[in-house]
C-alpha cells in the first residue's frame, strides 16, 4: 500500500521531520516498517493478508517533540493464484480508513484497489499543519 504526504488542503507535500512507521503485532510487540525517513514525500508498506484491518503507527520526531498518530485501514483480502509453482499473492480493496492522533487531519482513499500497480498512491495522509 502506498501513501502520499499532503498538507491540510490535500496538496502533495514533504514531511520535514523524521518519520518512523510501526505496525503493532498480536503478541504486543511492534514491527518497524520504515526507519528514520527524512524529507518524506511518499512511502510504501506491505499489507497483511490475514487481518481485515491493518494498524500502522506514524511516529514523527522533530527537534523538540515526538508524536504518534495511528492509522486504521479496513480492507478485503483476495487470494490470487498466478501459478501452481508459486505461493498465492493477495490483492486488497481498501474499504475504510480512519486515524487518531495529533498531526493528521484526515486520511483519504485515493485508490482503493491494491494490486501490482503501485504507481498511484492508495492513501493520502493530510497533515494539519504544513509538514
Amino acid at each position: 500500500c502506498s501513501y502520499l504526504v499532503c498538507n491540510a488542503e490535500g496538496v502533495a507535500a514533504e514531511l520535514q521531520d523524521t518519520l518512523n512507521v510501526f505496525s503493532p503485532r498480536v503478541n504486543g510487540t511492534d514491527t518497524l516498517l520504515l526507519n528514520r525517513s527524512v524529507r518524506t514525500k511518499s512511502f510504501s508498506i506491505p499489507m497483511s493478508f490475514s487481518l481485515t484491518e491493518d494498524t500502522i503507527v506514524l511516529q514523527v520526531k522533530g527537534e523538540n517533540f515526538v508524536t504518534e498518530d495511528t492509522v486504521f485501514v479496513e480492507k478485503t483480502n483476495e487470494p490470487r493464484f498466478e501459478s501452481v509453482d508459486c505461493q498465492a499473492v493477495y490483492f486488497h480493496t481498501i474499504t475504510r480508513v480512519r486515524a487518531k492522533g495529533t498531526l493528521l487531519e484526515d486520511v483519504i482513499i485515493n485508490k482503493a484497489s491494491v494490486d501490482y500497480d503501485a504507481s498511484t498512491p492508495h492513501l493520502h495522509l493530510l497533515f494539519k499543519s504544513n509538514p
